[in-house]
């Protein structure tokens, strides 16, 4: 069982790592910036690929596509991976992540049972959407009694529903990918740190940044919200993950010369946002403002238009998945 544990780790971050690393390897952003940006973009991008092998009918084989093409991605771009893996930046951020994931990893071995009063349904109803996604249901198919396919944004269900199609449908693997998808929650939170070091009295750019993730770190650890969002088998930190990518990218591009690859990458991770939770909603429309409020001064210049029209145009494209969250086959 160990060893299966470990595949299914291998397995998840390979793919959440690498299937959009050679995109993320030629935006001009900074190591640790291309890490988390490769994260949101490779989960975005797993959820548009299986959401098309939904709506075909092709068989559960095809999704192997998203592990070889992560492979190919990183063995692609593996000379850029190797600087930025060995960069000081990155280091902490990785160490960070693999502890969070094995300790909630370790707090889900010890789940007998789920209950949570009156949440006790829901992770049941988020295995069945899963499982749903796999074995295409009926889009009139009602979950727990009362809840019908659009009653949740599909996100988290059709990414967990990938890693199961190509290791094992069944529950405890449902636990595992979702408890390892929640927990990259912590790489954004860990990047907005190591930016509000650089910030003045923030400690500096490197040791400064270095403690302070190790700080944010034990708390996570040590936080009870964290590990119980974490093993509870729903959505709400994958949302919490692309909100704070959102968040980052957007401060990004508030002070960017060139901000079309921030703002995009900010945009494209709230659409993912509101496609996992709808709690990511208000972070939509506050941040909206924000754009419009601090950088209107921008306005005489065509960056900041074609930044706009970007961000713009990739949360109208989720608004329209979000509409035809059902296909009608």
């Amino acid at each position: 069982m160990l060893l299966e544990l470990l595949l299914c780790c291998v397995a998840f971050f390979t793919t959440v790592l690498g299937l959009a690393w050679p995109l993320a390897r030629r935006l001009p952003l900074e190591a640790a910036e291309k890490l988390v940006a490769s994260a949101s973009l490779s989960l975005l991008a797993v959820y548009l690929v299986t959401w098309v092998w939904y709506l075909s009918n092709l068989g559960t084989a095809w999704l192997w596509i998203l592990p070889v093409l992560a492979i190919f991605g990183l063995g692609l771009g593996w000379r850029t991976l190797e600087t930025t893996l060995r960069t000081r930046s990155v280091l902490p951020l990785l160490r960070g992540q693999m502890l969070v994931s094995a300790w909630c990893l370790g707090w889900l071995a010890l789940v007998a049972t789920y209950s949570g009063g009156g949440w006790t349904g829901d992770w049941f109803e988020h295995w069945e959407r899963a499982k749903f996604f796999i074995e295409r249901g009926p889009p009139d198919t009602v979950f727990i009694g009362h809840a019908a396919v659009t009653a949740r944004p599909p996100l988290a269900n059709v990414v967990t529903a990938a890693f199961l199609a190509v290791t094992r449908i069944d529950f405890a693997h449902y636990q595992i990918f979702s408890t390892l998808l929640a927990s990259v929650a912590f790489l954004p939170a860990a990047l907005l740190v190591r930016r509000f070091a650089r910030t003045p009295g923030g400690g500096g750019a490197d040791g400064g940044g270095d403690r302070l993730v190790a700080v944010l770190t034990a708390l996570v650890l040590l936080n009870p919200l964290f590990v119980q969002n974490a093993t509870f088998a729903w959505t709400k930190l994958p949302a919490a993950f692309f909100s704070l990518c959102g968040v980052y990218f957007f401060l990004s591009a508030l002070r960017a010369e060139r901000p079309l690859p921030a703002a995009s990458l900010a945009s494209s991770a709230l659409a993912a946002g509101i496609l996992a939770h709808y709690s990511t909603g208000p972070y939509v429309v506050v941040l909206a403002l924000g754009w419009m409020a601090v950088s209107w001064r921008r306005r005489p210049e065509a960056g900041w238009w074609r930044a706009t029209a970007a961000a713009i145009g990739i949360g109208a494209g989720d608004l329209d998945r979000q509409a035809n969250v059902v296909p009608w086959r």
